[in-house]
């Protein structure tokens, strides 16, 4: 079993206190949990992962738009921050909500069909960024199993979509990453309107399904949006499985609620 690494950081380490403090994200960020059933067909989601203070509000708009799918499978597709290579996880997740069950079955088929991705459950003992993901999962869906990906390597994300042909694709990553802790300063003033800009042409790309686009910004741009990797899997999944375009639900970084001295960018995305 992988046991939580980041409760208590992240999020609530007690069961009840990280069901109201989702609750508040919810609130706080769409406004609601439940509403009017969603008729539109979702193929793919991209949601960040850093604490919940933070990019919980944009997580929960992304979350909300699952209630009402009818998907039992959850491939998540994380960040492998220790840059050590691309690895599946085969053992079943726990968090203060319970445990999350692997689909064994289609993680054994994804093994058979690719060689770029190897399996190691220790390789996401001490990662964070798919994690984060599974208490909003938990708390909109019941009995659903996951997939648990992390990628450090960009170049087989069209290999990859091609063998992920089942269950709904989430990409865990934050956007921009600014200040000098990050190593990463473009600009030095009206930061909060360069990263908006900056983080709102990465975007673009992704709404309009060009995955060769977001990443020529991406390299261009010496990009800091932690999962990349992820965000050119789930649009090449969402495109191959008929997706008609990218809607942005809601951008926001975590400078808006400390200040712009460090800032990471966070947006909520489907494809539909």
């Amino acid at each position: 079993m992988r046991k939580e690494f980041v409760k208590g950081q992240f999020y609530e380490a007690e069961r009840d206190d990280l069901i109201e403090q989702i609750k508040e994200c919810f609130l706080h960020g769409p406004g609601e949990i439940l509403g009017k059933k969603e008729v539109k067909k979702l193929y793919g989601l991209i949601a960040p992962h850093a604490g919940y203070v933070f990019s919980g509000q944009c997580q929960a708009h992304a979350y909300k738009k699952v209630v009402n799918s009818d998907e039992k499978v959850f491939v998540i597709i994380g960040v492998n921050h220790r840059g050590s290579g691309n690895f599946i996880s085969i053992e079943d997740w726990q968090t203060p909500l319970g445990k999350v069950e692997v689909d064994k079955d289609y993680v054994r088929k994804i093994l058979d069909k690719c060689d770029f991705i190897k399996l190691s459950n220790e390789e996401h003992r001490y990662e964070h960024s798919i994690e984060v993901q599974l208490p909003f999962l938990q708390y909109v869906k019941k009995d659903f199993k996951i997939v648990p990906i992390i990628l450090s390597e960009y170049s087989i994300y069209k290999d990859l979509a091609k063998v992920l042909d089942k269950g709904l694709v989430i990409a865990s990553s934050d956007f921009t990453h600014y200040g000098f802790s990050y190593s990463y300063v473009p600009f030095s003033s009206n930061i909060k309107e360069n990263m908006y800009k900056l983080d709102r042409k990465a975007i673009d790309y992704i709404l309009k399904l060009d995955s060769e686009g977001f990443l020529k910004f991406v390299k261009d741009n010496d990009a800091t949006i932690c999962g990349y990797a992820a965000i050119l899997t789930v649009i090449e999944v969402a495109k191959l499985r008929g997706a008609k375009k990218g809607e942005l639900l809601k951008y926001y970084t975590s400078g808006d609620i400390t200040n712009y001295d460090t800032a990471v960018g966070y947006a909520g995305i489907v494809f539909v």
